[in-house]
């Protein structure tokens, strides 16, 4: 099994029962992790706190892996996460990229729209695209 392998089951495995301290252990002593919304990455020493913060929020939170690739140094994961949310179900999909030494991670960063969860929190969230919201303002001139 490659490092990539054992990595991406561990990844797997963990999510399937989130556990906080089982997914800091992904990490390298030195790892970082950034996800939308940071302003700078975590460091590992933060990671199962930030995981346990997640999981007060929504606590049957489940990630599934719907597919990965790796080369040299690196692994991408596509995911699909479920979670109750204000007692309403929520999906949403996202990929992570991760920078592997051995088979922990040294650097992961996440990409995933984060306007359905904001649209959670606050129903009257803006849900058109920056694109269209640009539009729109230079129309109004």
């Amino acid at each position: 099994m490659t490092h990539a392998e054992s990595f991406v089951e561990k990844f797997r495995d963990i999510w399937q029962d989130p556990d906080p301290e089982r997914y800091r252990d992904l990490w390298a002593e030195k790892g970082r992790l950034l996800h939308p919304g940071m302003d700078e990455p975590l460091p590992w020493q933060g990671i199962a706190d930030y995981v346990r913060s997640i999981l007060d929020i929504a606590p049957d939170l489940r990630l599934h892996v719907d597919r990965w690739a790796a080369a040299d140094d690196f692994v991408l994961i596509e995911w699909t996460i479920t979670a109750t949310f204000r007692d309403q179900p929520v999906q949403w999909s996202g990929v992570d990229r991760f920078s592997l030494q051995g088979d922990r991670a040294t650097y992961g960063i996440a990409y995933f729209d984060t306007l359905p969860l904001w649209a959670r929190v606050d129903p009257d969230v803006d849900r058109g695209s920056p694109l269209e919201r640009a539009a729109r303002a230079g129309s109004d001139s």
